[in-house]
């Protein structure tokens, strides 16, 4: 999504319009078709999907795929130890390192 500025028949008339493109730069710039969809076309579906996610579990349930086999949730639950893990190694070494600069 980005922000352009678009201009009306008059000079002094700019409003902002949001476009949405390709994320990466890369594939943005090798795609022939270079897309650029103003967002004003596709803001009321987004709405409308937004809200019948929030509102109801049925819908939700076809936009979200929510069902995990005990596979996926070990896998899930071993990558948040690791990252845990993770985390409190750096912030022992991050403490370690405010104990090295407190003493000189």
């Amino acid at each position: 999504m980005k922000k352009q500025m678009a201009y009306g028949k008059n000079e002094d008339q700019c409003y902002p319009l949001f476009v949405i493109t390709h994320a990466a730069e890369n594939t943005h710039d090798n795609c022939p078709v270079k897309p650029y969809i103003n967002d004003k076309r596709i803001r009321q579906n987004i709405t409308k999907a937004v809200k019948d996610i929030l509102t109801n579990k049925e819908m939700a349930h076809k936009y979200i795929d929510s069902d995990f086999d005990e596979d996926e949730l070990q896998k899930l639950q071993l990558e948040i130890k690791r990252l845990t893990k993770q985390e409190q190694t750096i912030h022992e070494k991050i403490d370690r390192l405010l104990d090295l600069k407190l003493l000189h």
